[in-house]
């Protein structure tokens, strides 16, 4: 295998990694707070919501979210039933329905967010378009975005991975695209490192590989937690694998 970044200094690449900002720095540059959260997710769903006051709708779409996470990871999301969430979010069953129509509308909105908020907040076209950056450095930059990012929407993350493959083929439809979109996001810029094109599909499994890394960050959140491993520390691991010239992380 030829990596481009293989003959690079191994001093760039360590000073590179220790440049990497926190995650509150991440948070404080991209505006990352629980107002704009809810802000966000009704910018992208408002003309499906009967209510259009917006404070309103924000407060009231914020509950049944974050009670739908709730009950999901209690009893699943497949056996949860509008009456249930009804009944622990204190909404009536009436006010649900004039905010997300349907149970797999409300799972349908929560997948088309995970795209929306990456597109907003990470800019991957440009980022994958902007030659003055190497290979390398949007690499590193990619395993930040969505670290950061799963480390901010863990809940949401874990709903769409969990409850995906007990969906309806619309959303198992969109599920797949999102999961497809960061593949091809991560074999892009792995395949701009090679010198080789015979060694092209080393990149795809070099991006299969390092895609079940990220995931495990919010699949398996806990166990990192009890091992004291912080999202910057997490990162810097992922990145440090770039010095081995593999990948292998």
């Amino acid at each position: 295998m030829s990596l481009l970044f293989i003959n690079e200094s191994v001093n760039e690449l360590v000073n590179e990694i220790e440049k990497i900002e926190s995650f509150d720095e991440f948070k404080k540059q991209h505006g990352l707070s629980q107002e704009n959260l809810w802000s966000w997710f009704y910018e992208l769903h408002h003309k499906t919501i009967e209510i259009k006051k917006a404070s309103v709708a924000k407060e009231k779409l914020k509950k049944i979210i974050l009670t739908t996470f709730q009950i999901s990871q209690q009893k699943g999301y497949a056996l949860m039933t509008l009456r249930d969430l009804s009944k622990a979010s204190g909404i009536s069953l009436g006010g649900i329905y004039s905010y997300i129509g349907s149970k797999e509308q409300l799972a349908l909105m929560i997948h088309q967010f995970l795209p929306f908020i990456f597109k907003r907040v990470t800019n991957s076209d440009l980022l994958l378009e902007n030659t003055q950056i190497s290979p390398r450095s949007r690499l590193i930059q990619m395993i930040k975005e969505h670290v950061y990012l799963s480390e901010w929407l863990t809940p949401w993350f874990f709903f769409a991975y969990m409850e995906a493959k007990y969906s309806s083929p619309e959303i198992k439809k969109v599920a797949l695209s999102n999961e497809a979109q960061t593949q091809a996001l991560l074999e892009s810029v792995i395949g701009q490192c090679y010198t080789n094109t015979k060694d092209k599909p080393q990149a795809f499994l070099l991006a299969m590989s390092l895609k079940s890394q990220l995931q495990s960050w919010y699949l398996k959140r806990p166990l990192y937690k009890k091992n004291h491993i912080s999202a910057e520390h997490f990162i810097h691991h992922l990145a440090s694998g770039l010095m081995k010239g593999d990948l292998n992380v």
